[in-house]
């Protein structure tokens, strides 16, 4: 094995395929990199048993073959290097030796063929993910994943064939988050991605458009020279469909910005130790009303300019309702509550396509908006 690459193409790749290495490592070789070279491409492969990523590279002077090197002290050492400086390297005697001007170094090697493998997805769904529309899926909804591990159908994003859409949500049991690609899978669908890999969706999504395979166990993801191949989470996403909510028509038009910093403000005041929930109640052509629905009543009330139609009165999580908001990135947002234990269901004419819930909860404070005018 032989071949020579730029040091920066090379610490780009490794710092690619490194995240899949697993914070703790039982099984030695799962630490390192498999290096592969092949005619004018140096290729990389990392794997955690259950997820494996790679990358390629172009690659002169070529000598066909395959190492498996420890990647930690490979990306440390090729990061140190000039960007634009050329590394050589090469196997001998067992050895991985690195070249890269007058300097010299060996990294301890281990066989290639004992390196894990993981097959990609057979009889898959395929489709492109266009660059705008996966950094939706991932900014929509990474917020609603949940990160209980007694829960671990939760841990990811359900995706679903719905029709001509793809359909993708994620909840956490107190929020909700959906939105729908317009986009024909080519088959049935009914899948749960781990957390994990949404984040390597994110990351793909900086480099352009991502082509997913898709099967019942697993999936595949690619943007350029990059891939990630994973199983998928082996359990049955609940049936939220059943849970969504009609829209009352009980409902307010408010900007995103003044309900965000309205949100910020009563955390503020409220006491570093407790949850903080906050109460909205709005009527037909009235301001937006908050205030804290628990605790100090006098803590602080204020009243933000809106559209509203109908009566509502219900009490949220703070942190929960921020993390919607700041997902959503909508200039408008609409907020609808038909029922007393309902969610509020939030959406935005600026893109019919998602969806988010929020649910309620218990309002201690219920005279604190009986007169604000009196506060």
């Amino acid at each position: 094995m032989r071949a020579t690459v730029t040091a920066g193409a090379l610490a780009e790749a490794l710092a690619f395929v490194a995240k899949a290495i697993p914070s703790r490592v039982v099984i030695p070789i799962l630490r390192d990199t498999k290096i592969a070279v092949d005619a004018g491409a140096l290729g990389l492969v990392t794997s955690d048993l259950d997820q494996e990523h790679a990358s390629a590279i172009a690659a002169t002077d070529c000598e066909p073959g395959a190492a498996v090197v420890p990647c930690a002290r490979l990306l440390k050492l090729v990061e140190a290097l000039p960007a634009k400086a050329e590394i050589t390297l090469k196997l001998t005697e067992q050895r991985c030796s690195i070249s890269s001007g007058r300097g010299g170094w060996h990294l301890p090697t281990l066989n290639p063929d004992d390196f894990p493998q993981l097959d990609g997805p057979k009889d898959a769904a395929s489709f492109v993910l266009a660059q705008a529309e996966a950094r939706r899926v991932v900014h929509r909804l990474e917020h609603a994943q949940s990160d209980e591990t007694n829960r671990y159908y939760l841990n990811g994003i359900h995706l679903a064939r719905q029709g001509a859409n793809l359909v993708a949500a994620a909840t956490d049991s107190y929020t909700l988050a959906q939105t729908v690609i317009a986009l024909d899978p080519g088959r049935d669908l009914d899948v749960i991605i781990p957390s994990k890999v949404v984040k390597m969706l994110k990351e793909l999504a900086t480099h352009g458009d991502v082509a997913v395979l898709l099967d019942d166990q697993k999936i595949a993801l690619a943007s350029g020279a990059l891939r990630c191949t994973s199983k998928l989470i082996d359990a049955k996403f609940p049936n939220y469909q059943r849970l969504l909510p009609k829209l009352s028509g009980n409902r307010v038009e408010v900007k995103g910005a003044d309900l965000l910093a309205a949100l910020e403000r009563h955390q503020a005041a409220s006491p570093a130790n407790e949850i903080t929930a906050v109460g909205l109640a709005w009527d037909t052509d009235t301001p937006l009303t908050t205030c804290l629905a628990r605790g100090d009543a006098d803590a602080g009330i204020e009243e933000i300019a809106a559209s509203s139609r109908g009566h509502a009165r219900v009490a949220v999580r703070a942190s929960f309702l921020i993390e919607t908001i700041e997902a959503f990135r909508a200039d408008t947002l609409t907020l609808d509550h038909g029922s007393a234990n309902g969610p509020v269901c939030i959406t935005a004419a600026s893109e019919p396509a998602t969806m988010m819930l929020v649910m309620p909860m218990a309002w201690e404070n219920l005279a604190a908006v009986e007169s604000p005018a009196a506060v």
